[in-house]
């Protein structure tokens, strides 16, 4: 989900971030004070031409138990801060998904200049795993993030402006 760009106070990231923390007691009961481990699945691409694609992804399981949870809990939020007026599209739908290549941040082979614009990569090239169902095993699922766009941290994520914890409680795990 993509916040809005801030309109005033109310919508900039110390809103956004008040608004998560309110969450939290919501978020603990539907996680029923218990990990959240989500199954990794299928790999599939943003776009609809796979020999043409930039963005690469797994999807999680949201038939497991814990999918189903994870749904859950981004419903939840997501329609909170949709209904508080934080999102940048109202109208696009959440997309559950683990990136895991973005060509924006490809770079050329050694010598070669970069190419205008993106470089994209064949994911039809690979008819072993394009479209299969993989499993990429369960991750334990510890925050919810509120991150700033555009902005890395030393590790090349995005900075962390705030979160929810999702871990249980110490003696409160069912």
């Amino acid at each position: 989900m993509v916040l809005d760009a801030p309109h005033d106070h109310d919508h900039d990231l110390a809103g956004a971030t008040a608004l998560l923390a309110s969450l939290a007691p919501r978020i603990r009961a539907v996680l029923a004070h218990s990990p959240l481990r989500v199954p990794l699945g299928r790999l599939a691409v943003m776009q609809p031409n796979p020999a043409r694609a930039h963005v690469l992804y797994v999807e999680p399981d949201l038939r497991s138990p814990d999918g189903g949870r994870l749904r859950a809990v981004c419903d939840l939020a997501y329609g909170a801060f949709k209904e508080a007026g934080f999102l940048a599209d109202a109208n696009r739908p959440l997309k559950l998904h683990c990136t895991l290549l973005n060509t924006t941040y490809r770079r050329p082979p050694p010598g070669q200049r970069r190419a205008a614009g993106r470089i994209p990569f064949s994911f039809a090239a690979f008819p072993q795993v394009a479209g299969s169902g993989s499993n990429l095993g369960a991750w334990t699922v510890d925050e919810l993030q509120i991150c700033e766009m555009g902005s890395w941290a030393p590790d090349g994520a995005y900075v962390r402006v705030s979160g929810c914890d999702l871990r249980p409680e110490p003696g409160s795990a069912t």
